[in-house]
């Protein structure tokens, strides 16, 4: 079967057909990954026929970029198989993708201890404080078009927001856990599929997104108890209680159709098998 085959089976709503469309590019994927990896010269060789534990690691990175920009030309439906194949159709996005990825996370071996003290805090004030980047220049002392720089820089800083969400059955409490695995496969997974679960939460209405991010103290929200949090909305425990269970029950049902559960069912795809 023909790739725009697969994509009108998918499109239908046959999801195994995403997995189809997956497999077969990954050796695309992975040899646009290794030419723009050379064309940084960020390819070593421990011995021959042998990368270096660096250049493994960077593989994996620019696999799951690639796979990312793979499913979001997928699902944006303009591909048109009457102007070439569908590997010919991906290969700039696969290509984009990755070199914005290499030219961010490359710009921070060159920094001084100093300007990484700026990044670090810039992202924290971004990530844990929601701050913009006026307000951010402003506390730190430097323009905005540094902070912008600042909060571009691939650091593999991890905060609140950076939790694990199984897309399993599990309960929603099992799933907000800090998770500070060494794997790049994985601080790339983790980075992008918060992106996507902070678009479900922003969903919600915002008496249960400030319920939700309270109980839990993620997306810049204070953790706070169920009595706290009943008095800040003049509730009772049991009722605060309550909103959470439908707020969560609320994620649940967009989860099923989202961009979030394709970017899992690719990552467990690769990842996980």
């Amino acid at each position: 079967m023909v790739a725009h085959e697969w994509l009108a089976q998918f499109e239908a709503g046959d999801l195994s057909a995403l997995e189809k469309l997956c497999n077969k590019n990954t050796g695309l994927i992975y040899s646009r990954a290794k030419m723009i990896a050379a064309s940084f010269h960020c390819i070593q060789t421990a011995s021959p026929g042998r990368y270096t534990a660096y250049t493994k690691e960077l593989l994996l990175d620019l696999v799951s970029v690639g796979t990312l920009a793979l499913l979001e030309c997928i699902r944006s439906n303009r591909y048109n198989s009457e102007k070439g194949t569908f590997s010919t159709y991906v290969v700039p996005f696969l290509d984009g993708a990755m070199r914005r990825y290499m030219e961010t996370s490359l710009g921070v071996f060159s920094l001084d201890r100093q300007t990484m003290a700026l990044v670090r805090k810039a992202q924290m004030l971004y990530r844990t404080e929601w701050k913009d980047a006026g307000e951010i220049a402003e506390d730190l002392g430097v323009s905005a078009v540094e902070v912008s720089c600042f909060l571009n820089c691939a650091t593999h800083f991890y905060s609140t927001e950076d939790i694990s969400v199984s897309s399993g059955n599990s309960s929603w409490d099992e799933q907000f856990q800090d998770d500070f695995t060494k794997s790049p496969e994985r601080i790339v997974y983790l980075r992008i599929r918060i992106e996507y679960l902070h678009q479900l939460f922003d969903g919600l209405p915002e008496k249960e997104k400030d319920i939700l991010g309270r109980c839990y103290g993620v997306f810049g929200y204070p953790q706070q108890s169920l009595k706290e949090i009943g008095m800040f909305h003049l509730m009772k425990e049991s009722a605060v209680e309550k909103a959470r269970i439908r707020a969560l029950q609320q994620l649940r049902e967009s989860y099923s159709g989202s961009t979030l559960r394709l970017w899992d069912m690719i990552y467990h795809m690769l990842y996980t098998q």
